[in-house]
């Protein structure tokens, strides 16, 4: 694994990573498991309250004819004042697949959008409505998707509390 982290610019964060992983038994025990990622992310403080950001990364598999995936997403965090702030997050995978024959529900779309309050000078609440479709996205949802059906979307309502010592 390495990575690299470019902030010659103010306000602005770019970082590469690459990921190569190496096991003699690749093509059969771990097939469809990740061999590569490169991924790229960008985020540039446009004003004190403004944040936009984007990334992007590229996967192949360990297997015989496994297609590569990629994965592209975008999100902005603003800061509204008086310790509240929003944010909101989308992102898309592609297909995953075989020698070029996509499987049908194997792509997604997952987007986030909430706010969080910062509480006293060391505690902080949120929440946020999340939503994926076909099962995945920001985390995999176990149990939800079933072979050969169409999973449509799945939502969630995600609490954050935080203190900090």
């Amino acid at each position: 694994e390495a990575e690299v982290d470019v902030l010659a610019v103010e306000g602005l964060f770019a970082g590469v990573g690459f990921r190569y992983d190496v096991r003699k038994d690749g093509k059969t025990k771990n097939a469809g498991e990740e061999n590569m990622k490169i991924a790229l992310g960008v985020s540039y403080q446009v004003m004190p309250e403004l944040k936009v950001s984007a990334s992007g990364a590229f996967f192949t598999y360990y297997g015989e004819k496994v297609d590569p995936r990629f994965q592209a997403g975008a999100g902005v965090d603003y800061d509204l004042g008086d310790g509240l702030a929003a944010s909101a997050d989308f992102r898309y995978k592609s297909k995953s697949g075989k020698d070029g024959k996509k499987d049908k529900y194997s792509d997604n779309i997952a987007f986030s959008v909430g706010v969080t309050k910062s509480v006293s000078s060391n505690g902080l609440i949120g929440v946020a409505f999340e939503g994926t479709t076909n099962s995945g996205g920001f985390v995999e949802l176990p149990g939800v998707k079933k072979d050969g059906e169409d999973p449509k979307f799945n939502w969630a309502i995600p609490i954050k509390f935080q203190v900090s010592f």
